[in-house]
């Protein structure tokens, strides 16, 4: 046991990174609320890191972006722009020393943004304190994909299991690359274009990365799972139990049916995440939602372009590309939909004209329950570090710092939330994000963590309009009439209903419309 249990924290140590450094960063909340036992400077306090956190991020952002600039031959390099990113860097630089160098009595904000870092830098939590934290109904799955094997551990409340699976770490790859190859809907626009999902790849999948710990599984209702390489962006409901025979997809034995699951970005986070609690907002507006951008590209077609092909140079997207991008028309409907839901009202929803990106940084955010983003996510380059993943609004005529039509994740993590949930409607918002040994909690999805948001309704790949509609809708009902069980179990239900409704609509059987959404974060009531 005691080698199990040293294991599982070298593990962590090898999964975890900036990832884990977000939640650490959005535990803020909490550590400035005591404002170093002064209460009533909480509110400026947080301001105050917050405001020194966006002007990090622009220092680090604007140097990777001028060294990419100034690595490149000099007749190639342009003086604008380099000229723009030094004035840019410079101007953060200065604000933070300013900010460091407020006084608030006994200590100076920089000592105590320093005390905070230090205090958040803590080390793998134990297996002893994790099991702590699990109830009896619930398992932490946490996969390790280190090559050329893949790891898993199964921590129960009063156990821990330790398995090195059947699978290389070269064979997951291609497994995974071919099990959502048949989840791919683009292009399709009829019932005979739609992909044949693999079957059997789903049944040989399973018996590899999940039969090893189903003895160990069989009275638990909720799963977390921590993931790592390639399964950050594997959907685990679409595996099968049993052989499918040639059964209709509607009667095939979906894990999706089995357990209600939900994705930590990280071991790390689960006791923060549980330190918060699932009516942690207090946010007193219910909805908001941004969709439907100006974009003049093809209704339906692929995006192919990544986050770096977007941009015009230094730190600005280019908003002639962005507005080459298809556009989302039936998003519209989507997020009215959610908005009658929990009672917000059209005025609750900011789309065409009004989906840019200065309307997202001039609101206040904190002040909603519930945010929708139903639009398309760009991925870094999986080559490349300068590029970061975002999601793309309306773009300007011209690019500004204040709106260049991409909202960028660094950006999003200089957001004021207080969201029980985040929805990302959109093409690959769970997927890598090109950096080094991707993390559990992917993309876009980090940013918002660190932003404040508490989980995340997430997209792994591009959903079809009236698909997403059904499972959104559905997943809302049941957790307005159901409010005691959990966003995972309502995820779980509203899919279930979905695969088995072979009547309303028969193609929304196929794991393709089903399957997308992951609910990250601690889904457990």
């Amino acid at each position: 046991m005691e080698l199990i249990a040293n294991a599982f924290i070298a593990a962590q140590v090898l999964n975890d990174g900036s990832t884990s450094d977000a939640l650490r960063i959005a535990a803020l909340r909490h550590f400035t609320k005591s404002a170093h036992g002064i209460p009533e400077l909480g509110e400026k306090l947080s301001k105050l890191f917050r405001h020194r956190i966006e002007l990090r991020n622009l220092v680090e952002e604007g140097t990777k972006q001028l060294q990419l600039e100034l690595s490149r031959p000099k007749k190639e390099r342009d003086a604008e722009i380099v000229e723009g990113l030094l004035r840019i860097v410079q101007f953060a630089k200065n604000e933070t020393t300013a900010i460091d160098a407020v006084d608030l009595g006994e200590i100076t904000v920089g000592e105590l943004f320093s005390n905070f870092e230090e205090m958040a830098n803590i080390g793998p939590p134990s297996l002893n304190f994790i099991q702590a934290l699990l109830s009896s109904d619930e398992a932490l799955m946490f996969y390790l994909v280190e090559s050329p094997s893949v790891y898993l551990w199964v921590v129960r409340s009063f156990d821990v299991q330790f398995f090195e699976l059947g699978i290389s770490s070269d064979e997951l790859r291609v497994s995974v690359t071919n099990l959502r190859t048949g989840l791919d809907l683009t292009g399709v626009s009829n019932l005979f274009d739609i992909p044949r999902f693999d079957d059997d790849l789903a049944y040989e999948m399973y018996k590899k990365l999940w039969h090893p710990a189903k003895s160990y599984l069989s009275d638990v209702e909720h799963i977390l799972l921590v993931l790592d390489g390639e399964l950050t962006s594997f959907p685990f409901g679409v595996l099968l139990q049993e052989p499918a025979q040639g059964v209709p997809y509607s009667k095939m034995d979906w894990l999706a049916k089995r357990h209600s699951m939900s994705v930590l970005p990280s071991v790390s986070s689960l006791p923060f995440l549980r330190d918060l609690g699932p009516g942690y907002s207090k946010a007193p507006k219910p909805f908001i939602g941004f969709g439907d951008p100006e974009l003049n590209g093809s209704s339906g077609s692929k995006v192919t372009a990544s986050a770096s092909e977007m941009q015009s140079g230094g730190l600005f997207a280019n908003p002639r590309a962005l507005d080459k991008l298809p556009a989302l028309p039936n998003t519209a409907r989507e997020l009215g939909a959610i908005a009658n839901l929990l009672g917000a009202g059209s005025h609750s929803l900011f789309l065409r004209t009004q989906a840019t990106e200065a309307q997202v940084k001039e609101m206040d955010l904190s002040q909603f329950r519930t945010i929708a983003f139903a639009t398309h996510a760009l991925v870094a380059d999986e080559l490349s570090e300068v590029s970061p993943p975002g999601l793309v609004l309306s773009p300007p005529s011209k690019a500004t710092l204040k709106d260049d039509g991409f909202l960028s994740s660094w950006e999003i993590q200089g957001l004021n939330l207080d969201a029980d949930l985040v929805i990302l409607s959109a093409c690959n918002t769970a997927a890598s994000d090109g950096s080094p040994g991707a993390q559990a909690l992917s993309g876009l999805a980090k940013s918002f963590f660190y932003a404040g948001a508490r989980r995340l309704l997430v997209s792994h790949w591009s959903v079809e309009t009236s698909a997403a509609e059904r499972i959104v809708e559905e997943f809302f009902v049941v957790v307005e009439q159901n409010p005691t069980i959990g966003f995972s179990t309502a995820l779980k239900r509203s899919m279930a209903k979905m695969i088995g409704d072979s009547r309303e609509n028969p193609s929304h059987t196929h794991p393709a419309f089903w399957a997308p959404f992951i609910l990250v974060g601690d889904g457990h009531p």
